[in-house]
C-alpha cells in the first residue's frame, strides 16, 4: 500500500496550483499520491497541475460538475485514497522537503492517528519562507500530544501562539474509513478543524511536532485569513452541532473548554458582521451590531485597533480557528 496520499482541492488555482503539486511530487523517503479535485473551477487548473507533473503518474486529477467547496472535493478525494495516511495541503501552499517522510516516521512510532507540524510563512505563491512561524508560544517549541480538551480550548491558543485548527495534518486513513468520517460541506472554512475535532471526540490520537514542514502562503483573498459573516455564521452552527453531539459524554474540564470556545465564536461573528456593516458604508447597520451585541463591543474594539496596527506595523492578524 502506499505511504501517503496527498489530497488538493482546487478553485481557480491555475497560477499557483503547481508549486504545490510539484512541492508533493518532490518528498522522499516514502511511496506516494498525489490526488487533485478540481472544485468546477472557471480556470485552467487541472491543465496547470497536470503541467506541473509532467509524465509522472502519480498524479491523479478530478473535476467536480459543480462547485462544492472544499469539503466536498476533499470528500471526493478521500473516496480515491489508497495509501495508510493522507496529508492535507491547499492549493496555493507547498511542502518543506523531507516534510512527508518525517511525519510518516513519527505517526508510525508514536502510534498516532493524527499528526500535525508548525507552519513557516510564505509571503507570495512558491516564494522562499520567511523567518515567522506561524506558532511561536511557549508551548510551540516541543513535541506534544493534544487531546480533544487542548485541541477545543482557547487557552491552549495562547500557550502556542496560534490556533491548532490552522495547522495542516496527515491522519491514519485507517481510522478515518472506521468511524465513517467526512468533511462537512457546509463548511468553506475550518472543515480540516472539525474533521480533527470528530476524530478526536472519537479517541483517536493526535501528536505535534514543532519542526516546521508545512509552508502556507499569505496572499490576497485567502479565505483562511478573511471571514465573513456567512462563514462565522456557518462556523456557529457547527459548533452548535458539534457541542450537541459530545457536550452530554463531557467531563468538566471538555465542557469548560467547549464554554470558552463558543464564546470567542460568538464574538468573531460579531465583529465580523461589524467589519461588513463597515465595509458597505452603512453606518446605522454598524450601529445596530453594537447595540445588538453589547457585551461583544470591548472585544470589536480591540479587534479593530490590533488590525490596525497589524496594518501599519505589518503584523499578521490570526484569527482563532
Amino acid at each position: 500500500m502506499t505511504d501517503v496520499a496527498v489530497i488538493i482541492a482546487a478553485w481557480n488555482a491555475e497560477a499557483f496550483i503547481g508549486n504545490a503539486v510539484r512541492s508533493a511530487l518532490a518528498q522522499t523517503g516514502i511511496s506516494l499520491q498525489v490526488i487533485v479535485i478540481d472544485d468546477a473551477s472557471a480556470d485552467e487548473s487541472l491543465a496547470a497541475a497536470r503541467a506541473a507533473a509532467g509524465d509522472d503518474q502519480r498524479l491523479i486529477c478530478e473535476r467536480l460538475d459543480e462547485n462544492g467547496g472544499p469539503s466536498a472535493a476533499r470528500n471526493r478525494a478521500l473516496e480515491i485514497v489508497t495509501a495508510r495516511y493522507v496529508a492535507v495541503l491547499d492549493a496555493d501552499d507547498t511542502m518543506a522537503e523531507g516534510r512527508l517522510a518525517r511525519l510518516v516516521a513519527l505517526a508510525d512510532d508514536s502510534g498516532a492517528d493524527i499528526v500535525v507540524d508548525n507552519m513557516a510563512r510564505v509571503t507570495e505563491p512558491g516564494g522562499i519562507p520567511d523567518c515567522e512561524l506561524f506558532l511561536a508560544g511557549p508551548d510551540a517549541g516541543r513535541a506534544s500530544t493534544i487531546s480533544l480538551t487542548d485541541y477545543v480550548n482557547p487557552k491552549t491558543t495562547a500557550r502556542f501562539g496560534g490556533g491548532l485548527g490552522f495547522l495542516k495534518p496527515l491522519f491514519r486513513m485507517e481510522t478515518v474509513r472506521a468511524n465513517g468520517l467526512q468533511y462537512d460541506i457546509s463548511l468553506r472554512n475550518s472543515e480540516d478543524y472539525y474533521f480533527v475535532a470528530d476524530l478526536l471526540a472519537r479517541g483517536a490520537t493526535m501528536t505535534f511536532t514543532p519542526e516546521p514542514g508545512y509552508l502556507y502562503t499569505v496572499r490576497e483573498g485567502s479565505l483562511s485569513h478573511r471571514l465573513s459573516p456567512a462563514l462565522t455564521s456557518a462556523i456557529l452552527n457547527a459548533e452548535s452541532r458539534f457541542q450537541s453531539k459530545w457536550s452530554p459524554e463531557a467531563g468538566p474540564d471538555l465542557k469548560a473548554a467547549f464554554s470558552r470556545r463558543l464564546s470567542q465564536l460568538k464574538r468573531m461573528d460579531a465583529f465580523e458582521a461589524l467589519v461588513d456593516a463597515i465595509k458597505a458604508k452603512d453606518p446605522l447597520r454598524s450601529l445596530g451590531v453594537l447595540a445588538s451585541r453589547p457585551a461583544q463591543v470591548p472585544f470589536m474594539a480591540g479587534r479593530l485597533i490590533s488590525i490596525a496596527l497589524s496594518k501599519v506595523f505589518g503584523r499578521e492578524d490570526r484569527a482563532a480557528r
